[in-house]
Formats: C-alpha cells, structure tokens, sequence
C-alpha cells in the first residue's frame, strides 16, 4: 500500500519511507520505528511504510534489499527515503555516492534521523568511519 501526499493544517507533507537494518528484537524495533515517525513527523516527514531488514551482525545490506527498495520507491512515488544512518544503507562509500546521486537524479531525498537533516553526499565523518571500518 502507497501513501504519497498527505495534508496537515494546508499543507502537503512529503511521504516516505523509511529503511531501517537492525539486528534487535521485534519489539525494540517496533519502539524504534515509533521514535523515528516522531522525529519525521517533527521535520514535516510523512513516513508511510517501512522497510526493515534483519541482516544480524553483517551490517551490509545486500542488492535484493536495495532493488526491494528501490522498487516501492518508485512504484509508490515516494519523495523521501529516511535511514537512521547512511551506513544502514551500505558500508561501501562507492556504492552509497551511487545510491545517494541516483536518488537526487530521481528527485528522491535521504533523510537521515541520526543528523538530523537531508544527505546529498558523503561528508568527511562518513568517509573517516568508512576508512576506519573498512580496514576490519
């Protein structure tokens, strides 16, 4: 099911859906995902739906699940993706700098609850945690 525009007070909010990878329990993710709704809903974010993914200690979402992705995104013309952090996305620098310029081409915005604020690129803390990580 696809929510696309909703109106608070006049206003159209973006819709989104958010894209959690998480090894925690249901019920901690449940908790996660309402926090997470709130912080949207503060930041005029709509989250429609969300897509979590269990990958357990290797944080590194597979293809299936980006395409997965990908595909609701634009199926149900969601305006905004929101991640708690861009690494949830991918622990490789190159493929996120894809993932986030494909997602501008398309007119998509990553929102990122851990910052606080929309991501067009990776900054240099991400590229210091990548380098860091990298090396394990």
């Amino acid at each position: 099911m696809c929510y696309l525009e909703s109106l608070l007070f006049g206003e159209n909010i973006p819709s989104a859906i958010m894209f959690m990878n998480s090894n925690k329990s249901g019920r901690n993710i449940s908790k996660k995902v309402e926090k997470a709704r709130a912080k949207c809903f503060f930041h005029g974010i709509n989250v429609g739906n969300e897509i979590i993914v269990i990958k357990g200690p290797d944080r590194d979402i597979d293809r299936p699940a980006i395409n997965a992705l990908i595909s609701v995104v634009s199926r149900c013309g969601y305006k905004v993706v929101v991640v708690d952090k861009l690494i949830d996305i991918t622990t490789d620098i190159y493929d996120l700098e894809t993932f986030l310029d494909d997602a501008a081409y398309a007119g998509v915005k990553v929102f990122e609850l851990s910052s606080m604020q929309y991501r067009r690129f990776v900054d240099v803390t991400d590229m210091l945690f990548f380098e860091f990580f990298g090396r394990w």
